[in-house]
């Protein structure tokens, strides 16, 4: 859960791939953030969901790749630095609201 600090500030609503072993933690941060809407992509059981959501999260923990270090090429061509997703996501919230 260390990994989520500060990745909910300034969001209002959100989607949730939920996956049982956290999804109670990622909801309770995210709403102590002050998210206030959660849609829950889930499902019965035996629903595709249901019965997939393990898989994909697994998938996804296991096939996560940050990426190579940073390069200089954004600044080189722009003359700005580069903005990570989450300076980009906070500068641009107001569009999504």
């Amino acid at each position: 859960m260390d990994s989520l600090a500060g990745v909910f500030d300034g969001v209002a609503r959100m989607y949730l791939a939920p996956y049982e072993d956290t999804a109670q933690q990622v909801g309770a941060l995210a709403g102590q953030a002050g998210v206030r809407h959660i849609v829950a992509l889930s499902g019965p059981a035996e629903s595709w969901w249901g019965g997939h959501a393990e898989w994909y999260v697994g998938t996804a923990a296991e096939t996560y790749d940050p990426g190579p270090a940073a390069m200089d090429s954004v600044p080189r061509i722009t003359g700005r630095p580069a903005t990570t997703m989450t300076q980009w996501v906070r500068a641009n919230a107001g569009q999504f609201t």
